[in-house]
């Protein structure tokens, strides 16, 4: 998509990495502080972030409708 709609290289990197790393960083520390004695941590981290993608997903979506 990017190349089709002739995005720059550096604002693609700049995106790419807006979008991912946060997620990372939170994944590996979750990650990182959990067992499997206590698998507590990743459970509620999966299930928080899922809702909070789920919920800007349906912002952007209503956003975007009032706009039309």
């Amino acid at each position: 998509m990017a190349g089709v709609t002739r995005m720059s290289f550096g604002k693609f990197l700049t995106m790419y990495g807006l979008g991912t790393i946060p997620y990372a960083l939170i994944i590996t520390y979750v990650g990182s502080i959990s067992s499997l004695e206590s698998p507590k941590p990743v459970i509620l981290a999966a299930i928080g972030i899922s809702l909070t993608l789920w919920i800007a997903w349906y912002v952007l979506g209503c956003h975007a409708r009032k706009q039309k």
